[in-house]
């Protein structure tokens, strides 16, 4: 608590709890966010390779779309 310079007190502890939830949901975004870059990076090698408009990344951005839409 020292470090934020805050005084004991109970909102002090919801405070400590909020920002360790907050924390736990940026870790939780962590492998959907890498599986998303994963996905629009194999597409990015198809544009350097000549070829950008194959199946493979519209089934690409079809799961993209659908893994964000929920």
């Amino acid at each position: 608590m020292a470090a934020f310079k805050l005084s004991p007190s109970p909102d002090t502890d919801r405070l400590i709890m909020g920002m360790r939830a907050v924390a736990v949901l940026g870790l939780a975004a962590i492998p959907l966010h890498y599986i998303v870059l994963k996905r629009l990076l194999a597409m990015v090698e198809t544009v350097r390779a000549g070829d950008p408009f194959v199946a493979e990344n519209a089934d690409r951005l079809q799961a993209i779309a659908w893994r964000w839409s929920r």
